[in-house]
């Protein structure tokens, strides 16, 4: 076989097996960032009328934002501490499926930091 002829086999082997990887990445990445994680399955039935006014509209926020992509169960359990809901907040907003801002993501944080110092009775 010619030298020329290997190389360009081995190029279009090579070419394809890059698509099919990237095939599977996409839909892989689309499990993960493109809203539909099935984790869970249900969500935490959450009574916010006690709440202060702008935490029931953090919790708005949250609600829509979060249950794009998982269920807000999860993320009330990811997210126990100040740090925690901060770092997981920014880490999804960065993710390419995200469509909030920075002033949702501090109102986001806001609500889950509220809800964690103000545990309902019946948490979990």
């Amino acid at each position: 076989m010619q030298p020329k002829r290997f190389s360009w086999m081995i190029a279009v082997r090579l070419a394809g097996l890059l698509l099919v990887a990237g095939m599977l990445g996409t839909a892989a990445q689309a499990q993960f960032y493109g809203g539909t994680y099935t984790g869970n399955k249900k969500d935490a039935p959450i009574d916010v009328s006690t709440y202060p006014a702008n935490i029931q509209r953090a919790y708005k926020s949250f609600k829509y934002t979060c249950s794009e992509c998982h269920t807000l169960d999860r993320a009330l359990r990811e997210t126990d501490t100040p740090a925690t809901a901060k770092h997981w907040v920014y880490l999804m907003q960065a993710k390419p499926a995200a469509d909030f801002n920075d002033r949702e993501a501090e109102r986001i944080i806001e609500f889950l930091n509220y809800y964690h110092a103000h545990p309902p009775k019946d948490n979990w």
